[in-house]
């Protein structure tokens, strides 16, 4: 009895270690999304490098990535997406949910509002087809 005792005391103590690691870990990994959705916001709001010689570099340098998460995260719509959606055609009273819920949408509506600012130029030709597939794909989802 004694023993069993001892037992259920060290899987208790063990459970709860873990669960306080996977506790912090989920913390953590919301830390680390929450940080990557104000970089892009922040990006989003100071696109004016594109209109500098840098914007060849710029696009060297996060181009892919952008194509990765556009390509990674799913597209779906939330009552929450759509209002953030009719924001970005015009409408007043933007959303700004940033819930882990809601996150991806989030940070699929930053990189494509990234996108649609980026102009038209030479620098943009060798991106041309990947930027055609995602443009394709964000219009049929």
């Amino acid at each position: 009895m004694l023993q069993e005792s001892g037992c259920i005391t060290l899987l208790t103590c063990l459970f709860n270690t873990i669960n306080t690691h996977l506790n912090i870990y989920v913390i953590y990994v919301s830390f680390l999304l929450y940080f990557f959705l104000q970089t892009l916001a922040d990006i989003r709001d100071r696109i004016d490098i594109v209109y500098t010689p840098d914007y060849p570099n710029f696009l060297k340098r996060l181009f892919h990535s952008f194509h990765h998460v556009m390509t990674t995260i799913p597209a779906f719509l939330t009552a929450a997406g759509a209002k953030k959606t009719s924001a970005v055609a015009g409408s007043s009273g933007a959303a700004t949910n940033t819930n882990d819920d809601n996150m991806d949408s989030s940070i699929r509506l930053h990189v494509l509002t990234i996108y649609a600012a980026m102009p038209v130029n030479d620098a943009l030709q060798p991106f041309v087809s990947d930027l055609y597939t995602i443009a394709f794909d964000a219009f049929c989802t």
